[in-house]
């Protein structure tokens, strides 16, 4: 090991864990000074919940370019991740989450999974429990639009020329969003204002149901809700307009 990498190592400020807490992050930090390469870096495989996977099959199938052998190998590990309760979790060990159990659901009825199927039942059961698509995230509702089974006109409205606005601009900036925001929402602007609609053999729109978030009601949260839905229906608005730059 480069004895350069270790100066310092170890001198640290005494933890509340005590001895135990310090030995397990000696060992840590050794053996990630192992894993590291010639050159400086980490290599290794990138895993993590269901979700990504899902998203690869809903991504081929906008594209309308499958690779069936590839969405049989994604589908089984988004079934082998699939919760007792017929959710899918967004941390090992975690509770089912709404956005990763309707993606993995909504993934594996393009793949041509019916409701035949008891672990496509059990999930549409858990979603229907969580209180259906309206449960569900800005993110996973925008998915479902670009394939028809969500209304464009009820998800926040959009301005891709927020791309124009400076950098020196306080507020209507994209740079004051994180780098790995950006590179969501800038395609999700683009998306939105193209707002495509892939046609599939199949409607899910029956799991959409009345929902009151939690915490709905407060005076807090109705007074900035109020002010979004305003600031809402001002972009709409605008985007009625179709100004063209």
């Amino acid at each position: 090991m480069d004895q350069a990498l270790l100066k310092g190592y170890g001198d640290r400020p005494s933890l509340p864990g005590g001895p135990v807490l310090n030995s397990a992050i000696d060992a840590a930090q050794r053996r990630l000074l192992r894993l590291q390469s010639e050159e400086g870096y980490w290599g290794a495989e990138l895993n993590g919940d269901a979700t990504l996977e899902s998203d690869a099959v809903m991504l081929m199938h906008y594209l309308g370019d499958v690779d069936k052998d590839r969405q049989r190998k994604l589908l089984n590990f988004v079934l082998s991740e699939q919760n007792p309760d017929g959710g899918w979790w967004i941390f090992r060990g975690g509770p089912s989450d709404i956005n990763a159990t309707v993606k993995a659901y909504f993934a594996l009825r393009l793949a041509g999974f019916t409701e035949e199927d008891p672990r496509v039942r059990k999930a549409r059961h858990r979603i229907l429990e969580f209180g259906g698509l309206e449960a569900c995230n800005r993110y996973t509702k925008f998915y479902l639009a670009i394939f028809g089974q969500y209304d464009w006109n009820r998800l926040p409205s959009m301005i891709p020329e927020i791309m124009l606005f400076p950098e020196s601009s306080r507020f209507l900036n994209i740079y004051r969003i994180s780098a790995w925001t950006r590179t969501i929402v800038v395609p999700m602007l683009i998306l939105y204002a193209l707002r495509p609609s892939v046609k599939i053999s199949f409607s899910i729109h029956d799991l959409i149901l009345p929902y009151d978030p939690p915490g709905a009601t407060s005076f807090k949260n109705a007074f900035w809700r109020s002010c979004f839905k305003f600031l809402d229906r001002a972009m709409g608005l605008y985007n009625r307009f179709d100004v063209r730059w």
